[in-house]
């Protein structure tokens, strides 16, 4: 394994992290939309692994889902950077 995979003290205060941790009801969308994409996502290799890691955009979604899955996102983002900076 790859030593960029190996986590890190402060991996949970990343914003991508926050964000794929939430655990609301009002999230479930945007769970099943990670789920896809990250299911069209092989982690076998260290290169891949990698770019999931630090990008989101990987993954088979339709172009409607892939819109959906980004303002979801977006909305889910501004939450936590809400709740974090107040």
């Amino acid at each position: 394994m790859c030593s960029l995979l190996q986590p890190s003290s402060v991996d949970h205060l990343t914003l991508h992290t926050m964000v794929r941790n939430l655990d609301a009801d009002d999230k479930a969308e945007l769970r099943k939309l990670q789920l896809l994409k990250v299911s069209a996502v092989s982690l076998t290799s260290c290169f891949t692994s990698i770019i999931f890691l630090f990008q989101d955009e990987i993954g088979d979604l339709t172009a409607s889902d892939a819109r959906r899955f980004r303002i979801l996102r977006s909305q889910a983002e501004r939450e936590v950077l809400q709740a974090v900076c107040s």
